[in-house]
């Protein structure tokens, strides 16, 4: 990271080697939209299958919100929608639906 402004503490983070915070962007973007097949297949297996009880208790703690009908529910960084589809069972039906928003194009269309 490198220092940015007066303020003296750093703004974004950009790896050595990108020549600006877009190009760093676009290869992180590049990063995730590769990793995508095997994503949740890998975090299954590294967890031993404890993700997905994580992503249903994370929800669950949600709850008092989720079950509002009229709740606008936005899952950032959503990647391929665990945690989406974990919100998504603590709304009631003909809830609002919940929305997931990535930048990997490759993640959300996992998702």
């Amino acid at each position: 990271m490198r220092p940015v402004g007066d303020e003296g503490f750093n703004i974004g983070a950009r790896p050595s080697g990108e020549a600006s915070e877009a190009d760093a962007a676009e290869h992180v973007r590049g990063i995730f939209d590769s990793i995508a097949p095997s994503y949740d297949g890998l975090n299954h297996l590294l967890s031993m299958g404890l993700d997905r009880r994580w992503w249903s208790r994370a929800a669950k703690s949600f709850r008092e919100v989720l079950e509002r009908p009229e709740a606008l529910v936005l899952d950032v960084c959503c990647g391929t929608g665990d945690m989406t589809a974990a919100l998504l069972k603590q709304r009631p039906a003909g809830a609002e639906p919940v929305t997931g928003l990535d930048f990997s194009a490759e993640m959300l269309g996992r998702a």
